[in-house]
């Protein structure tokens, strides 16, 4: 040090530096990154901790976790407990205290925390729209009298969107439509909703030897006259021809046509404008093989009509057999009921075999889902039975669906044919059935636990969603076809033979009696025992066993059939599906 320096000034020096160094290292610990993640925890040990049953004690025990850095700093890094569902809180940590929280005894599992972007209604504001000044809204009486129709997949009614707060009026005298809803949902806001499964915005299309065929589009021009117009298809030309893609049809003689586009590489829209463009007047979307009978309403920007595969393959076939291919295009507005086929399996719906577990049976049931006018597609809750579980709620669903359509014919898949389990699951849901099942398979959340061991899901993942400690290698383990699910997938491998069990819990009528009733899926024998269940009470359980042999070898396929549970008053059928894998070969005998 320079000798210069006095005492006072070697003292000022070396607290300077001190400073400095205090103040680097509190710089170092707020500079590392802070993520907020979300931390699972044990239940703690009833043996050594206090009772877990307050909100106090929970906070306590998930402090416990956080380093002491952090305690004794003050800062506010513990942003929420959670009380109910799972035992975790969320909490802002650096990596390096992450890892300490990590070593803590009763540690489950941590994941960072994610934003979601808000969704707002407050749109009207964006558009400069404003509700207490002068301009367009204002102006024109906020819409007054004017009644808005919403095409969509599905709205919430109990959104605080759609709300009336008892200060609008009531709908105008020319509303004619209703609440499939019901009455105690719909409002002077929300004043109706329908769903589309019987629905279609219905066009035909008719072609010069008089061939009709069915299609939809929401544009219905009313000036536009079902007179026959040239067809082409350009198809022939090229891929790109064949989708309607961006200048494709440039070097086409496609002026005032009607146009045949293949379903394709762009949206339905966009190829009536490329049409529209190139001089066409009119549009044909014909879906794909793989698309069937799936079609859809758009809002086009010229006359169309979109139509299924096989419609699409006769109308290109007509097109070839003639020289000069003509079409018309009629708009038939809005067809509603027995005039069409519902319901039908969508080409997009999910399909089984269940991938996650074999044993179970996927999917569950079906129900609205395309084309979905301002409504959900069915209410899977049940307010007429608050103290049901989930699995009550899901049994009642499955086991009162419907496995036909209106025209009382097999629900059919996209290429119309008969729709097997591995599409349509236990059928169509039928709320009015399922409020009133008279038996249901309930699961409790214990049940589930030997199920998700059986999965070989780890003892920290079962224990999260369990909300306590559970040890994998202290529990008998359950396959898929041992859960007390509502339906029956069978797996006949080595084995010649499976029986499973089910548990049926009554809640229909006391002293209440149904006697079972199997269509065995081919070649499988099925045996049911006991064939009657008697109850005397409500809420009463029994247990049934069922066994399933097969007397065929080397199938190596899927065949279907179902038990069913019927009252003795006929009042009530409570259905499961039964599919059978027979994958044995002779050597297996």
């Amino acid at each position: 040090m320079n000798p210069q320096f006095s005492h006072r000034q070697k003292f000022s020096f070396i607290f300077s530096l001190s400073l400095l160094f205090l103040s680097n290292s509190v710089l170092q610990a707020t500079s590392a990154k802070l993520e907020t993640y979300i931390v699972h925890v044990h239940h703690p040990d009833t043996k050594t901790s206090e009772s877990f049953s307050t909100s106090a004690h929970k906070e306590a025990w998930y402090k416990s976790f956080l380093p002491a850095n952090i305690l004794n700093s003050g800062e506010p890094r513990l942003i929420y407990s959670y009380h109910n569902v799972i035992n975790a809180f969320a909490v802002r940590l650096t990596e390096e205290e992450l890892a300490e929280v990590e070593c803590k005894p009763g540690f489950l599992q941590a994941y960072p925390d994610r934003v979601v972007p808000l969704l707002t209604t407050h749109t009207h504001e964006f558009l400069g729209l404003h509700q207490h000044e002068t301009g367009l809204w204002t102006d024109s009486k906020f819409g007054k009298g004017v009644i808005v129709g919403v095409l969509d997949t599905g709205i919430a009614p109990d959104h605080p969107s759609f709300r009336d707060n008892g200060l609008i009026p009531s709908p105008p005298a020319k509303w004619k439509g209703r609440c499939e809803f019901g009455g105690s949902v719909c409002n002077n806001k929300l004043i109706g909703a329908r769903n589309t499964l019987d629905r279609k915005i219905r066009t035909t299309v008719t072609l010069g030897d008089g061939a009709q065929f069915y299609g939809e589009s929401i544009y219905q021009p009313k000036g536009f006259l079902p007179i026959p117009i040239p067809l082409a298809y350009p198809g022939s030309r090229s891929s790109n021809a064949a989708v309607c893609a961006p200048g494709s049809l440039s070097i086409l003689d496609v002026i005032g046509k009607v146009v045949v586009c293949d379903v394709g590489k762009l949206n339905r829209v966009q190829k009536g404008e490329v049409v529209k463009k190139a001089g066409g007047v009119g549009m044909i979307l014909t879906n794909t093989k793989a698309q069937g009978d799936t079609t859809f309403p758009d809002v086009h920007v010229l006359p169309a009509s979109y139509v299924s595969y096989s419609d699409g393959l006769a109308i290109k076939s007509y097109i070839k057999s003639t020289l000069t291919p003509v079409a018309s295009i009629s708009f038939n507005n809005t067809v509603i009921g027995s005039a069409v086929l519902a319901p039908e399996v969508a080409y997009f719906s999910s399909r089984g075999p269940n991938q996650a577990d074999p044993n179970i049976l996927k999917p569950d049931i079906i129900g609205p889902g395309v084309n979905i006018l301002a409504a959900w597609p069915f209410d899977i809750g049940s307010p007429g039975h608050p103290d049901w579980s989930p699995a009550a709620i899901k049994s009642a669903i499955m086991t009162t669906a419907t496995a036909t359509t209106n025209m009382d014919t097999p629900i059919p898949d996209e290429q119309l044919k008969p729709a097997d389990l591995f599409a349509a699951g236990a059928g169509h849901v039928n709320p009015t059935s399922a409020n009133d099942p008279g038996l249901i398979y309930d699961v409790t959340t214990d049940d589930y636990i030997p199920y998700l061991c059986g999965l070989r899901y780890s003892d920290t993942q079962v224990s999260a969603i369990a909300g306590r400690t559970v040890k994998c290698s202290n529990i008998v383990s359950i396959s898929g076809a041992e859960l007390n699910y509502p339906s029956f997938m069978v797996i006949l491998d080595v084995r010649r033979s499976v029986t499973v069990t089910r548990t049926v819990t009554n809640v229909g009528e006391p002293g209440s009696t149904y006697e079972v009733k199997v269509k065995a899926p081919k070649g499988t024998k099925v045996i049911v025992e006991p064939e009657k269940l008697y109850f005397s009470k409500v809420k009463e359980k029994a247990q049934y066993a069922v066994t399933f042999t097969s007397e065929g070898y080397g199938r190596g396929g899927y065949s279907e059939g179902y038990l069913r549970w019927i009252s003795s008053d006929n009042k009530r059928v409570v259905n499961s599906p039964i599919m059978v894998k027979d994958s044995r070969s002779t050597q297996s005998m």
